[in-house]
């Protein structure tokens, strides 16, 4: 680690500068010349005929020349029909989907109605416990006040 921390202060910032320049004028002199490089071809014809656009495009696509434009025969016939099946996959699978999210709603929404119904069944049970409860424990009361009184009743009688 130390001798590339040494390394890398003794590289100047002048020498850094230069191999910049030099990059740009390499970058800048091969943008700016008349005669951009080609790749040498071995067989007759231009570059564009012999590897150019011809043998980039598939077969299908391949245009026949005519005068100085391009026809293309069927090809419009294919494209046309691969766009009109791709926009029905993407419209059915927008159907689909569409589908599945109504039904989804619509699973949800029943799941609601039962959550709810479950937690207002839960209450009234809740409820009903807690009245009977009450009741019961009222007439514990109630009846523990009458024994009282009929104790408070036989004391007094003992007394009198």
């Amino acid at each position: 680690m130390k001798k590339l921390i040494q390394a890398l202060r003794s590289i100047s910032f002048k020498n850094i500068l230069g191999v910049f320049f030099a990059g740009l004028l390499i970058f800048i002199s091969t943008a700016c010349s008349n005669n951009p490089p080609t790749a040498q071809s071995s067989a007759e014809g231009s570059l564009s005929e012999t590897k150019g656009l011809k043998s980039e495009l598939p077969s299908q696509i391949q245009p026949k020349q005519k005068g100085e434009l391009y026809s293309y025969n069927n090809t419009d016939k294919d494209i046309v029909k691969r766009v009109k099946d791709v926009s029905e996959k993407v419209s059915n699978s927008t159907s689909e989907a569409a589908e599945n999210l109504i039904e989804g709603t619509k699973n949800n929404l029943r799941q609601v109605k039962n959550n709810t119904k479950q937690a207002l069944d839960q209450a009234q049970n809740m409820a009903e416990k807690t009245s009977t409860g009450i009741k019961r424990q009222a007439s514990k009361s109630a009846q523990q006040i009458k024994d009282k009184a009929g104790d408070i009743e036989q004391g007094i009688q003992k007394t009198l």
